[in-house]
């Protein structure tokens, strides 16, 4: 990928430097759970690098629930080998600096990462993100079924590696890139006018926000 210019809010979302994550942990409690595997992938404007990834497991410190399991499939055994969430930070951080931080419901996944880097003691910084949840849901309407399957299908993604950090965030990827000409045709053009766009469903703002996140 080119080397990521300064991120302004003006910038077009044709040039956007973004980073996709998604995160799988051992339940939906921000407060309490814990991640067990993350990735990433690098994109500029509609590009996808697919060979500019990161993808992780990580070990929680405890017990992965079964009901989880069942989820992701990733169990204790599994990460019993593997480093904690303070050994991956310096490589996470590194990568999402690299442009704006997208991902389906992206606040709990970096809600997530927030309490992970405070109960290790360690430096975190919100970055700027994008929600393609809220941008479906500004682009189709709140009342349409927005998960991460029925979005896809709408939009034509095959889903592949479905719970699992890496397929979930690829598949939110393609996603993205075909939401940024649906956004365009609605006006939306750069960074700021996304941020905006994006803050238009109440509803699900307000139902993510009493999540925690």
């Amino acid at each position: 990928p080119p080397t990521p210019e300064p991120v302004t809010p003006d910038m077009p979302l044709d040039r956007l430097p973004a980073v996709v994550i998604d995160t799988e942990t051992t339940g939906l409690d921000v407060d309490t759970d814990r991640i067990v595997s993350v990735a990433a992938i690098r994109l500029h404007g509609s590009h996808i690098f697919r060979h500019v990834t990161l993808d992780r497991l990580v070990n929680p410190g405890q017990p992965i629930p079964a009901r989880a399991t069942a989820v992701h499939g990733i169990s204790t055994a599994m990460v019993a080998g593997a480093p904690g969430f303070a050994e991956i930070l310096p490589d996470l951080s590194r990568f999402l600096a690299a442009g704006v931080v997208v991902g389906h419901c992206i606040g709990f996944d970096l809600r997530m990462i927030e309490r992970e880097a405070a109960r290790a003691g360690l430096d975190w910084r919100m970055p700027p993100s994008l929600c393609t949840m809220r941008l479906a849901a500004a682009l189709f309407g709140s009342a349409d079924e927005l998960s991460l399957d029925a979005v896809a299908e709408r939009l034509g993604v095959s889903v592949e590696g479905r719970h699992t950090a890496f397929g979930d965030a690829l598949v939110t990827a393609e996603i993205y890139v075909r939401l940024l000409p649906l956004l365009a045709d609605a006006g939306v053009h750069s960074q700021e006018t996304a941020l905006a766009f994006a803050e238009r469903p109440r509803k699900i703002i307000a139902r993510q926000r009493a999540a925690g996140w």
